[in-house]
């Protein structure tokens, strides 16, 4: 080899070390950039965690304050408390990487405490007490927090056993071990008191037969299919399948952008049966009526046809829409959807159709035997009326009734009064309780 040649090859062999020792450099630095990012990713994931055992620790404790209470001053401020405690543990719920599913009832439990709780003390302040009915509901919700303080404790202990929230976390729902350690406050496992209705009878599933799919079963890529025609702007992913009592679903992410969701569509009929996006909205640029249409155009979209929107609300930069299906012209509260609409993009962000899927089919219905004259002769006398209707509406132990639906004005607050539509009897009464987060039912 010339000596020429002798230098070339003692320059590439060096070049070459160089560009290695370079390498491993890059590697160790990028290594460590993302041990550090991983371990600081797995501290706030974990900072929420016991933030979240504090909040349904505390939320627990309060509860149990208010049921030994006879002071109502002191009451007051537990519940006060307790609207406060419900937000901070909403906050870490959410900001947790748990599979959508395991957490939907434990979520809405929360929520609706924190509404129930405000409304409360807001009767409180104006000179009203707990009723009897108010004191059994608040025993029912600290059992409830009981079960769930505990299930988080669990989680807890076993975190403190040197263990990785971000090693655990996968997109497959089945491998996702943080999402299956919170199995324990999943929605069957916990009794869930009936509490405050975001519209008239939205929490309204009576008929455990399900009568509101199409016979076909969808296979895993029809249904696949289905969403990607549906849902296009998306990069759809196959995710798992749930098989729980009453439904089977396909379960997908949906991936724009920085935009992530999912949906859920069942393996009979292909319906879908729940969808959500983020939401990264503040602004408010879309009025509450554009919002509607939007919401009434989805369902539409979404096989909810001859419908209508039973009840809105504006909240936190949202439109929240019920709709409901219509027959003869009569509103059936039971074959319900609910729609949620983004008043910044006026994106839907949000959809609910467990109800429609559970009780939607046709009805005979029979003539009413009460004109609306006669039902209305039923109300209080000092109950101002501002519209009547014919509605199918369920009830807690026979099914489903004919009522006239009276919206009314009366001591300042507006009420939803329901009269057998054949008898006249008075079959339920709701208040509309208006609250930072917008209006509730109860």
């Amino acid at each position: 080899m010339t000596r020429t040649g002798k230098i070339t090859t003692i320059f590439l062999a060096i070049t070459i070390a160089l560009l290695v020792a370079l390498m491993a450099t890059y590697i160790a630095i990028t290594n460590n950039k993302i041990d550090n990012y991983k371990e600081q990713l797995n501290n706030t994931y974990q900072s929420n965690v016991y933030s979240l055992g504090d909040e349904m620790d505390n939320i627990e404790v309060t509860l149990s304050k208010i049921n030994v209470s006879n002071s109502k001053t002191e009451q007051e401020k537990y519940l006060t408390e307790l609207v406060s405690l419900c937000k901070m543990a909403q906050n870490s719920l959410s900001s947790l990487p748990i599979e959508h599913n395991l957490i939907t009832n434990t979520y809405k439990f929360v929520n609706q405490l924190s509404g129930y709780a405000y409304a409360l003390n807001e009767n409180m302040s104006k000179g009203g007490s707990l009723s009897t009915q108010d004191k059994q509901q608040l025993q029912d919700l600290h059992a409830s927090s009981q079960e769930i303080k505990n299930e988080i404790n669990n989680l807890i202990v076993e975190m403190s056993l040197d263990y990785s929230i971000v090693d655990n976390i996968s997109p497959n729902a089945q491998a996702n071990g943080f999402s299956q350690n919170f199995s324990g406050i999943f929605d069957e496992t916990i009794k869930y008191p009936s509490l405050i209705y975001d519209g008239p009878f939205s929490d309204a599933i009576q008929n455990k037969e399900v009568k509101g799919l199409m016979p076909k079963v969808f296979t895993q890529t029809e249904a696949e299919d289905k969403v990607k025609k549906l849902f296009g702007e998306f990069e759809v992913t196959f995710d798992d399948e749930t098989n729980s009592k009453d439904f089977e679903t396909y379960n997908f992410s949906l991936k724009k952008d920085s935009v992530s969701g999912y949906v859920q569509i069942t393996k009979k009929g292909g319906f879908v049966l729940s969808y959500n996006i983020e939401n990264n909205g503040t602004k408010v640029t879309k009025s509450i009526i554009e919002c509607e249409f939007i919401a009434q155009e989805f369902a539409k979209k979404m096989g909810i046809e001859n419908a209508e929107i039973v009840w809105s609300q504006d909240a936190n930069s949202c439109v929240y829409c019920n709709i409901c299906y219509v027959q003869q012209g009569i509103i059936i509260y039971p074959d319900m959807v609910k729609v949620k609409v983004c008043r910044q993009t006026g994106d839907v962000i949000g959809f609910e159709a467990q109800s429609w899927a559970y009780n939607h089919t046709e009805r005979k219905i029979e003539s009413p035997q009460l004109s609306q004259e006669q039902a209305r002769a039923k109300l209080n006398a000092n109950m101002e009326e501002i519209s009547a209707r014919l509605c199918v509406i369920p009830t807690e132990y026979s099914g489903e009734k004919l009522a006239w639906e009276f919206k009314c004005y009366c001591d300042g607050a507006i009420y939803y009064v329901y009269i057998n539509a054949n008898t006249g009897e008075e079959l339920d009464v709701q208040k509309v309780i208006h609250t930072e987060n917008g209006n509730l039912l109860m």
